[in-house]
Formats: structure tokens, sequence, C-alpha cells
């Protein structure tokens, strides 16, 4: 997938599930968030979801009856609400950044599939 740095446009390649991280440009050196384009064409991806995706997941109260669980399951942690977010708490007590939950479970072919078929049943 191809995003372009929000700051210099230099295109900066990589997966569609990265959409909606944050990160350096390599280019500018500057903080930009990964955003599709408008018009912009999204290939198939299978069974990936996006960042964005999986923030809306964790922190769409109506959803979490069904993706707590799975969240628990596929990361082995509690999950903590409160007005700032949901916190992923593993099991020795330690922080689990969303992004790193969410790229933990899009590298496990098993886990992607997964969260992928929890969030269209929450999606249709």
């Amino acid at each position: 997938m191809r995003f372009l740095c929000r700051n210099c446009d230099a295109r900066i390649h990589t997966r569609h599930c990265w959409e909606g991280l944050s990160i350096i440009c390599p280019n500018c050196g500057r903080s930009t968030e990964l955003r599709y384009r408008e018009g912009q064409s999204i290939a198939n991806t299978e069974y990936s979801i996006s960042f964005s995706d999986f923030k809306q997941l964790l922190t769409y109260e109506p959803y979490a009856k069904a993706i707590d669980p799975v969240i628990k399951k596929l990361l082995k942690c509690s999950i903590e609400r409160a007005e700032a977010g949901p916190k992923l708490v593993a099991e020795d007590g330690s922080l689990i950044p969303l992004e790193t939950a969410h790229i933990e479970i899009q590298l496990d072919p098993g886990s992607q599939q997964t969260i992928y078929n929890a969030a269209m049943s929450q999606w249709h």
C-alpha cells in the first residue's frame, strides 16, 4: 500500500493494515499518520484489518461484548475500560500498546482471521 507523508508528501510503502498508525517519515523525520488518500483504491487484503478499524473495535462500546473475549483470548490479557480509552493489560501486569496488539494479531494468520471474523460479525 502506498501512503503519502502529511508533511513532505514523500511516498511511504507499507502494508494496508498499518493505515491509522503514526510513524516517523523516513524522508523528513517527522511524525505522520498513515491515511488513505481520497479516491485511492485499496487492494484485496483478505483477512487483514487496518489499525484504524482495530482501534474502532476496541473503543466503540457496543462492540465490547463480542470483541473483548476475542482480544482477551488472542493476547492473553485483560481489558480495562476508562474514559481515556481501553487498556490492554498482559498477564504480568504490563500494558500492551494498541499498536503492538494490532501488529501482533496481524502477523499471525490464525489470529488475523479470528479478529477479522469477529469484526465482520459487528460490521454487517
